[in-house]
């Protein structure tokens, strides 16, 4: 599977489920992880004959600051 992972330096009061939905959806992450998606839909067609949905596994946010993660499944624009 293919991930797109993204190191982020945010500070938050919490970093529980709902404070990192609250730091994604304020920092525009979901439309980001979308973007970096499409890219890598366009980037692997040239390399395999496998739909994207068999080899996406997602986008995760790192959380440098405190030992959090963010998984989710993006949009393909």
């Amino acid at each position: 599977k293919y991930y797109v992972l993204d190191w982020k330096t945010n500070y938050a009061l919490t970093y529980t489920e709902e404070g990192l939905v609250e730091i994604m959806e304020s920092h525009d992450y979901y439309l980001q992880g979308s973007i970096y998606a499409t890219a890598l839909k366009k980037y692997l067609r040239i390399f395999t004959k496998q739909t994207f949905e068999e080899i996406f596994g997602g986008a995760i946010y790192l959380f440098v600051r405190h030992p959090a993660a963010y998984h989710f499944f993006p949009e393909v624009l």
